[in-house]
């Protein structure tokens, strides 16, 4: 619709610094979890020194499910929205009826299916400056 266009076509016009904003957001997450991946808590995102990103997302890896879990129910519990929302498409019902069969999966996925049951989303989104530190905080009370 034209509508549709017209919010499109003014966030293209501001992509830059879209992707600017989205980027400090990322890169403070980053720095501000650092002493909890030393202390082996949790893992954080790596990119290679080769590759660009655009700050799409923020996640952390936690050490099991039952963490995660635990984690996203705290979070909520402090008005925070983090989500896992990653299914691994092995694990999709469309292939679970195209491609089980009575001897079980086809394909053994068995890091990806790891990084799914551990992996928890931050907030990221332009204008979460006023409550990126309260999310921070409240994280990092969360393995006190």
């Amino acid at each position: 619709s034209e509508i549709m266009a017209a919010f499109l076509f003014s966030q293209m016009q501001e992509a830059k610094t879209i992707k600017a904003r989205r980027l400090d957001i990322w890169n403070r997450y980053h720095k501000e979890l650092e002493v909890l991946e030393e202390k082996s808590l949790i893992e954080r995102p790596y990119i290679p020194s080769y590759c660009n990103h655009n700050a799409h997302m923020y996640y952390i890896l936690l050490k099991s499910e039952d963490v995660r879990n635990k984690f996203i129910s705290y979070m909520k519990e402090n008005g925070i929205n983090c989500v896992f929302h990653y299914q691994p498409l092995h694990k999709s019902p469309i292939y679970l009826n195209k491609f089980v069969d009575d001897e079980g999966l086809k394909s053994n996925l068995t890091v990806t299916s790891k990084v799914a049951d551990k992996l928890a989303r931050l907030p990221l989104w332009i204008g979460i400056d006023n409550v990126q530190e309260f999310i921070i905080d409240k994280l990092i009370k969360f393995f006190e």
